[in-house]
């Protein structure tokens, strides 16, 4: 590996929760790295049209001192660092190497929320008879991924979700942090406010002309002037200031709220067959997804984004539950024709929510459904065994086949 395994042990966690968060380093970046030698210790952007009008998806660590970030236009990181290598994004093989590392997880503790694709929560609360203490757990998982996958890991571990999210935030790249409740002072509260997870630059602008720099003074604030100042949930970011958070880990079983994906153009597009080989694309993931899971839903969720920023989600519940892709599409194309305006879209996301398990209630099978049942069972078989790509919709076998990102 790059280097030995940093770790800060700060105090001994309560025995309440044992949170942990994993988040990959530049890992749309390294795994590109780790598949072509050639790019390792040389700056490297990854872009959706590095020819054409794109933004940065991922910068390599290399790129990063020359001030380029995830977000920005390509044209203003190549400004910046000339020397940049700029390939080209292939969602595909990251979201294969991020079930890869979800496995893994998942050998530790059943409790393991993805919270982006290079990204999760694990809740080990319990499991210390299976995985072994939280730090020495911690050293495990990022053996198991580095052998995998050649990749190194971020891991904060904390007995609440939010303090684990800090924690793998503090020492980047390879780091691993243990940070517990009574550190909150000595080491967030001396962190700019934009540190703050869930602090956005437009809050963070607010927050300064309230004279609030840094997450101490954030601390400090009375809840009922903040909210008095910026509305109701600002009593939240006072909770966080001070490392107070109850929101449990929700892996995608029974638990689960939702079952999403969405993806993010490289170029606007107006075109409507486009759009719709996108979201038979994502009703295809969604489904599979819900399905690995045991879960069925009842109701489908569209968000379109346009080129102002401008978002909508709209939404239709079915009759009965369902798993099928067939079902999630029909009501996504119901749903674009009566609420997209035609204007040129940006982002577009799928889900399916008001999950049970599979066998609660009645699944949507109408009259002639049980064969499309029973080929979804047999395609998610073979994709498991051979891969994400190896059976493709015939409509999807184009040069702009969808790519995108779960969430």
């Amino acid at each position: 590996m790059g280097g030995p395994w940093r770790a800060a042990l700060v105090g001994v966690l309560p025995v309440d929760r044992i949170i942990m968060h994993v988040d990959m380093n530049a890992f749309f970046a390294s795994v590109e790295q780790q598949a072509d030698p050639s790019l390792r210790g040389r700056p490297v952007l990854v872009s959706g049209d590095p020819q054409g009008r794109s933004v940065v998806s991922a910068a390599s660590y290399e790129a990063r001192p020359f001030g380029v970030r995830a977000g920005m236009p390509l044209v203003t990181a190549r400004r910046l660092c000339p020397g940049a290598v700029i390939v080209r994004a292939r969602h595909r093989e990251y979201a294969r190497v991020s079930h890869q590392i979800l496995a893994i997880l998942r050998t530790y503790t059943p409790l393991v929320e993805p919270y982006s694709i290079d990204e999760a929560f694990l809740d080990l609360t319990g499991c210390e008879k299976v995985s072994g203490p939280p730090r020495e757990a911690a050293l495990a998982i990022k053996r198991a991924i580095h052998a995998a996958t050649g990749l190194t890991c971020s891991i904060g571990i904390a007995p609440n979700r939010f303090l684990a999210k800090m924690a793998s935030d503090l020492q980047k790249p390879d780091g691993l942090v243990v940070l517990e409740s009574s550190d909150v002072p000595r080491l967030l509260w001396p962190l700019p406010v934009t540190r703050l997870f869930g602090v956005g630059e437009k809050t963070a602008e607010r927050l300064r002309s309230l004279g609030i720099v840094t997450i101490g003074a954030l601390a400090q604030m009375p809840a009922a002037l903040l909210q008095q100042r910026l509305g109701p949930g600002a009593g939240r970011l006072v909770e966080l200031a001070w490392g107070r958070d109850v929101t449990p880990v929700e892996s995608e079983g029974a638990g689960a709220k939702s079952i999403s994906h969405e993806v993010t153009l490289p170029v606007d597009t107006a075109d409507e067959s486009r759009l719709q080989e996108l979201v038979l694309d994502m009703s295809d993931r969604v489904a599979r997804r819900v399905r690995r899971a045991g879960l069925q839903g009842r109701t489908v969720e569209i968000k379109l984004r346009n080129a102002k920023f401008q978002t909508i989600v709209r939404s239709r519940t079915l009759d009965g539950p369902t798993q099928l892709s067939e079902d999630i599409y029909a009501a996504c194309l119901k749903l674009l024709d009566q609420h997209w305006d035609r204007s040129p879209v940006r982002l577009v996301g799928v889900s399916l929510s008001q999950l049970t398990g599979a066998g609660h209630g009645q699944l949507h099978f109408p009259d002639g459904r049980e064969r499309q049942r029973k080929l979804a069972a047999v395609t998610d078989a073979i994709r498991e065994r051979f891969g994400e790509d190896s059976l493709v919709r015939a409509r999807l076998l184009s040069p702009r086949k969808p790519e995108g990102e779960p969430s």
